[in-house]
């Protein structure tokens, strides 16, 4: 397990910090004014958790008769990992702590103040268990066509075993006037043991999913063109999805649901060569068209048509032109419609909006409750996107093995699902509340028969501060509620991306074995984003994790049994607008790995046996730093990494 150090003032630590009500922090131990415990704020936390994996593999080819061949594959996989993470104090991370707690230690003549501390690194276990099988039947029918059925089926389980803070336990320990029973929030050494073990209750989160799926597939030739025979294939397939999720919503409080979904599909594609090796003149060695078309229908979602077109043009041998346009589309999961764990209403009874406006009676809004809709969305529709690109590929005939490749492509993406909270709310903060766009989403002054109907297909509540059901928020609020802010997932952006994307490969025996060389990246042009509905396209380009340039290169060789290649990879650096907390710009980010392989090719036991090596990040290089979020971006945390691996091929 690996931390990744990014010293910051942090004033949840143990010791922590008080907080008196005008606002002076004082470190403990030392109580000076106008300090806070001085931290790395992601001490201790798991990067590159623990982890131990099993998996198993095997393959049964069986040739039925002269025209039918059987391949089955199965599976099965375990992988297991601990994570440590910090956990502060309270919901929001702090407390309240009164002269009532016999381990009260005031600054001045203070009866209260505020205390912010952490529990520690607190070690959450992750499991996930996989396994599935694959059958293929495939019959040559003659005259070049053939029937292939496959039949898939898979089964998953996600497990996650966590403490978590008892909000209530945690309230009591601290208004405890016993010091048996309470809570010594200024050293928790000082704390029982059994005080501090029941202010945590474990938090699970299970996840289980079955996939069946069957497919049928007619493929073969049609028509004898002058520049060869149409390709054609035709299919359809049934897929069904069963889930079961479990979680724990409170020390209490367990949420399972158990959604399914059905889907058809049928396809078809075509290939027509219009020109061939029949038929070839000067200019024009090759031209081929293709279309598809593609039909699903999604139980709970709807049905969906998308299809394709392709053109592929060679003026010579060593060039091919190419062309595409198509459409495509990706339906929600299950876990983002029909009930995803994590869909509730959380009610909140104090908003913390004291800059914001007030409602028509004159009530400031910062003593009025909220309603604040968080997770699964059952009337999400399928995300959508336009596709189409131009290329050219080279072969090099000056230079043998090489060849060159470059694309233009062009992506429109709408109805992305998404979270308002995150992709707005977080930005812009109370802004939101006065945007008209988002009216559809942060409805104010609802009234109490509008927010039972809004809220009726959510499944659990979550009490955050308030009630817990609508007539008692509407109550705390004197028969009002500000606003319901809905931040479920919901089809909100539009994203319209375009660039280059580009490659060269070389390849070429030699007398010790022979060497391969490759370079390859990606050029952002363009990418702006409308956040909903109605809002403006934002170029989105200068914000983090949106660099332009992306490029890889590689140089291996072989030498008989041995294997050794160099790996460069280069993320651009790009600037930030607007800038965050001062800082303008991310810098780019370069690491250097290595790989080598030994192929024993003997017999007997060392025959299929291979060694490997690997050694990434070679020169350990930090990602670059970024003021905003977890402190680094555009690159990865690992540092240098050394994987030593055996494989046997029966």
């Amino acid at each position: 397990m690996v931390p990744f150090n990014n010293p910051t003032n942090r004033d949840t630590q143990n010791p922590g910090t008080i907080v008196l009500n005008d606002g002076t922090t004082y470190a403990l131990p030392g109580r000076v004014p106008g300090t806070v415990s001085q931290t790395d704020a992601l001490d201790g936390f798991s990067v590159i958790p623990e982890e131990v994996r099993d998996s198993i593999f095997a393959v049964y080819n069986q040739a039925l008769s002269e025209t039918v061949t059987l391949d089955v594959r199965a599976f099965y996989s375990k992988r297991t990992n601990d994570m440590y993470f910090d956990s502060a104090n309270g919901t929001w991370g702090d407390e309240v702590i009164t002269s009532a707690n016999p381990f009260f230690s005031p600054i001045g003549d203070e009866i209260e103040h505020t205390v912010r501390w952490s529990y520690g690194d607190l070690l959450r276990v992750n499991h996930l268990e996989e396994y599935g099988l694959t059958a293929k039947l495939t019959a040559e029918l003659g005259d070049n066509w053939q029937l292939r059925t496959l039949l898939n089926w898979g089964k998953s389980e996600n497990f996650m075993e966590a403490p978590a803070i008892n909000d209530g336990n945690e309230k009591a320990a601290l208004a405890s006037t016993s010091r048996e029973t309470a809570i010594n929030p200024y050293d928790l050494s000082q704390t029982s043991a059994s005080v501090l073990e029941g202010v945590f209750y474990n938090d699970i989160a299970r996840g289980r999913q079955t996939m069946n799926n069957a497919r049928v597939i007619l493929d073969g030739s049609l028509y004898e063109l002058p520049g060869g025979k149409i390709s054609l294939a035709v299919g359809g397939e049934y897929t069904k999805e069963e889930s079961d999720f479990l979680i724990t919503t409170s020390p209490t409080d367990v949420t399972v649901m158990k959604p399914e979904r059905d889907i058809t599909a049928y396809f078809a594609e075509i290939a027509v060569p219009l020109v061939g090796d029949d038929n070839a003149a000067s200019g024009i060695e090759s031209l081929v068209f293709s279309a598809a078309i593609r039909n699903d229908d999604y139980s709970g979602v709807g049905k969906t048509t998308n299809s394709k077109l392709g053109i592929s043009y060679k003026p010579v041998e060593s060039v091919t032109f190419r062309a595409n346009w198509g459409e495509s589309f990706i339906a929600p999961s299950i876990a983002d419609t029909v009930g995803a764990p994590d869909t509730r209403a959380i009610l909140f009874a104090n908003p913390a909006f004291p800059g914001a406006d007030i409602n028509d009676a004159g009530t400031p809004q910062a003593d009025l409750p909220l309603i604040f809709l968080a997770g699964g969305n059952a009337n999400l529709k399928p995300q959508e996107a336009t596709t189409w690109s131009t290329g050219v590929d080279v072969e090099v005939q000056s230079i043998e093995g090489l060849t060159l490749s470059a694309t233009y492509y062009s992506i429109e993406t709408e109805n992305e699902v998404s979270n308002l909270f995150a992709g707005v709310f977080i930005p812009l903060g109370t802004q939101a509340l006065y945007d008209p766009i988002y009216t559809n989403w942060i409805i104010k002054d609802p009234t109490i028969d509008f927010a039972k109907d809004y809220v009726s297909s959510i499944n659990a509540y979550v009490n955050a501060g308030g009630g817990t059901s609508i007539d008692e928020i509407y109550a705390i609020g004197g028969g009002e509620v500000y606003a319901i802010m809905d931040f479920r997932r919901n089809n909100l952006s539009l994203t319209k991306q375009n660039g280059f994307d580009f490659n060269a490969n070389y390849s070429r025996k030699t007398d010790f074995g022979s060497i391969t060389a490759n370079i390859g990246g990606s050029y952002l042009l363009k990418r702006d984003v409308a956040v909903a509905p109605g809002a403006d396209l934002v170029d989105a380009i200068e914000s983090p994790g949106m660099n332009r340039l992306t490029l890889a290169a590689s140089l291996g060789a072989t030498f008989d049994k041995v294997f050794v290649s160099t790996t460069f990879r280069h993320n651009g650096g790009y600037d930030i607008s607007p800038s965050v907390n001062g800082q303008t710009s991310i810098d780019a980010y370069t690491t250097i790995d290595i790989f080598a392989s030994y192929d024993f090719r003997g017999e007997g036991f060392t025959q299929g046996l291979s060694l490997t090596a690997y050694l990434g990040n070679l020169l350990d290089t930090d990602p670059p730093t970024y003021r905003g979020g977890q402190g680094y971006a555009n690159g990865s945390t690992k540092g240098r990494l050394i994987q030593i691996g055996l494989s046997k091929k029966f």
